[in-house]
């Protein structure tokens, strides 16, 4: 529970017990208390499976979002995430948005923030969004992002705090801008394959490589890449398998993006779905 101060922490517990006995109306209702802190409100709701309509309601979350409109400044960005003072809007997707942000302390440095759009917190996006956070907490290589923090607004958004590379653009325009020979390309190429591998090695499945989500910079002279938006991850487990709880994709669903997908991937086959969707995608780009 990151983020929660030691009395909120306990506040979970102690809420978690008492509401896992009630019916889900009752425990919903419960959650909806203002006098429950918003912090605590949304640790319940991600332990109970719950979106943030479910755990707020429609009247709180309408307060909520006036308080964090009077956080916005004139570019209708929040001022401050958690700890960390915001720069610019880097990217966004129908689940969240990726900021440029600062932090202070213990150390001064550049971040990227990905945190949850408000209202987007159905149980299948919180969990796709914590299996990410997760993943790439896990993994430790030079080409791949690394997460250095993580907590919860107080809005009740999820977020993660993770490297940023600075100046770093999709590969496949990078190669272009600085005209690399063939030697070259093949080279980040194989950085590529070895951050892959990683995450292989860690049970982690990609799913979405493509050149924008593979950026490249130049470092020490030396063009480097970052694999990064790990977020149609899955993990592999020994019983993963359709319908385990590892397996976040539902059978005939499609999630990826089609020029770049292994055929299994395009048909929707999830049991299907192994380390050779990421080495298919890599042979794409």
């Amino acid at each position: 529970m990151p983020d929660l101060t030691p009395h909120e922490r306990e506040q979970v517990r102690v809420l978690f017990e008492g509401l896992a006995e009630l019916p889900a109306a009752e425990r919903e209702a419960a959650l909806r208390d203002g006098a429950v802190p918003a912090a605590v409100r949304a640790e319940l709701a991600a332990l109970f499976g719950q979106s943030v309509h479910e755990a707020f309601g429609e009247e709180r979350l309408g307060q909520l979002s006036e308080e964090l409109a009077g956080k916005l400044d004139a570019d209708g960005r929040p001022e401050a995430i958690g700890p960390y003072e915001i720069v610019e809007l880097l990217g966004e997707g129908g689940m969240g948005e990726v900021y440029l942000a600062e932090q202070r302390e213990p150390v001064q440095r550049r971040v990227a923030l990905k945190v949850i759009k408000l209202g987007m917190g159905s149980r299948e996006v919180l969990a796709r969004f914590e299996l990410e956070r997760q993943a790439l907490a896990v993994m430790s290589h030079e080409s791949i992002a690394r997460v250095f923090d993580g907590g919860v607004t107080a809005q009740g958004q999820p977020y993660f705090v993770m490297e940023y590379v600075e100046g770093g653009v999709a590969v496949a325009e990078f190669c272009a801008e600085h005209e690399l020979s063939v030697q070259e390309r093949v080279e980040l190429v194989v950085q590529v394959c070895e951050g892959v591998q990683h995450a292989h090695q860690r049970g982690v499945l990609h799913r979405d490589l493509k050149p924008g989500n593979i950026l490249a910079t130049m470092s020490h002279g030396r063009p480097r890449v970052k694999i990064i938006d790990f977020g149609l991850a899955r993990t592999m487990g020994e019983g993963d398998g359709p319908g385990e709880p590892t397996l976040l994709t539902r059978q005939g669903q499609l999630l990826g993006t089609p020029e770049y997908m292994a055929p299994e991937q395009a048909r929707g086959d999830a049991a299907a779905i192994d380390t050779r969707t990421d080495v298919y995608a890599i042979g794409v780009i």
